[in-house]
């Protein structure tokens, strides 16, 4: 669906918008308000996820594999919410550890765990194969 397709690329955006602002020194200034928007839109997304996979019947025929994914969502939120604490607490540097962890949860979520709602909503012709 092309509404959740440009939501993954803004958190991809959003992703690259905290990578920049580490590598140009400009981290202390920003890192704070880009990871409050990153606990925000995920939050936005996820439950944008959520509602179509509800209204289009996959949360009820595929009810053990939302489950999982809706409990990804959760503690993908968490960790990164729990990051910003501490980061805001000056307990927590951003180092590229938290960079591979974002990145890479991000990669395997909408490469792995959302397309088996994709290959759902072409089979029954929410969107089309093209």
């Amino acid at each position: 669906m092309r509404g959740l397709d440009n939501q993954h690329k803004y958190l991809v955006s959003t992703l690259n918008s905290l990578y920049h602002a580490t590598i140009v020194g400009e981290a202390e200034k920003v890192v704070s308000v880009i990871l409050k928007r990153l606990v925000d839109y995920t939050k936005f997304h996820f439950r944008s996820e959520e509602i179509l996979m509800d209204k289009y019947g996959y949360a009820s025929e595929r009810k053990e594999i939302y489950e999982r994914h809706v409990r990804e969502h959760r503690s993908f939120v968490h960790a990164v919410a729990r990051f910003r604490e501490k980061y805001e607490a000056g307990e927590e540097a951003l180092t590229v550890d938290v960079f591979k962890f974002l990145a890479t949860w991000v990669a395997n979520h909408v490469a792995g765990t959302d397309r088996d709602y994709g290959v759902y909503f072409r089979k029954i012709g929410v969107v089309s194969s093209s």
